[in-house]
């Protein structure tokens, strides 16, 4: 897939990312704190669906967890600063 296709559907997928993060932080907490921590140190969705493989854990729980990382890494990523693509898609909104 091309990056920028790729990139696109991030964005089309964000709400969902969100909802993953948002039930998560409020279901549990204190391994919320955690996620962000493994997050914002370069822990990424392939680390986490490898690690829950490893040891045991449902496909299903290393998706929700892959997932609500994938909230903060956007998160993370906007504080950085616009994407060429978001930029791209901002200028062609506002008629430019």
């Amino acid at each position: 897939m091309l990056p920028v296709k790729a990139e696109i559907l991030k964005d089309v997928l964000a709400p969902w990312d969100e909802r993953a993060w948002e039930a998560f932080r409020e279901r549990y907490p204190e391994a919320a704190g955690h996620l962000a921590a493994l997050v914002f140190a370069g822990g990424t969705a392939a680390d986490i669906r490898t690690y829950c493989q490893t040891e045991g854990y449902e496909a299903r729980v290393a998706d929700w967890l892959a997932h609500a990382a994938g909230h903060l890494r956007r998160v993370q990523a906007e504080a950085a600063g616009p994407s060429i693509v978001r930029a791209a898609v901002s200028l062609a909104h506002s008629g430019q």
